[in-house]
């Protein structure tokens, strides 16, 4: 089997929601040299191709749920091939879906090409408060945080967080990328944030960018 018949095999089995076949096609990837990143890529591609389902009324809020447990026996195949922990880091990120939203797929993608990128990520997982988030960037001295959201009832809940970061003054010492399928680049302006990012790769391309910026 080639590279790139197994890099869209990957995809495929994301978007069949298989989780065996997709570990399967990991390790064989791993065995065979194939690069971390393309596979990172397919995987990525996959989960798209779940999101448009979703969004077109052909996936639900299982086959959602079935997605992210196939995306996590994916990217835990990849985990220990990731960024050696020698290397040195770029940046530090904390990220978390905001309070309200429990979806993570998205997220679950990034990070993961954000570690093998050369950065340092702290996870705090979904439904996460403002002062959660606070809390993490005070300890880890955060460069970046990164704010997932998919609800778009949800979305006011960023300008809480912008707010809270102005009263605890760190918000002139980090970063704010948004990203997830209600969000666009034109919240960016409203919700006075820094950056948006349409998709995890385009994540990874601007969280470089914001911290070549700093």
């Amino acid at each position: 089997m080639g590279s790139e018949t197994l890099l869209g095999r990957i995809s495929d089995s994301i978007v069949n929601l298989n989780e065996n076949e997709v570990e399967k096609l990991i390790r064989k990837g791993i065995k065979n040299n194939v690069s971390i990143e393309k596979m990172l890529s397919a995987i990525s591609g996959g989960a798209d191709k779940v999101g448009l389902k979703y969004e077109g009324g052909e996936y639900f809020l299982a086959e959602l749920v079935m997605a992210g447990e196939t995306l996590k026996r994916a990217l835990s195949a990849l985990k220990p091939h990731l960024r050696d922990k020698g290397t040195q880091v770029v940046g530090r990120i904390v990220i978390g879906t905001v309070k309200g939203d429990v979806h993570d797929i998205g997220k679950n993608i990034l990070i993961p090409l954000l570690i093998s990128a050369g950065f340092e990520v702290y996870d705090l997982g979904v439904d996460v408060s403002a002062n959660d988030f606070i809390n993490k960037l005070r300890e880890t001295n955060a460069d970046v945080l990164g704010l997932s959201v998919l609800l778009t009832v949800n979305i006011p809940y960023i300008k809480t967080i912008v707010e809270e970061l102005k009263r605890s003054g760190l918000r002139e010492k980090v970063k704010v990328i948004i990203g997830g399928g209600c969000t666009r680049q034109y919240m960016v302006k409203e919700l006075s944030v820094d950056a948006w990012a349409s998709s995890a790769v385009e994540g990874v391309r601007v969280c470089r960018e914001l911290m070549r910026n700093r």
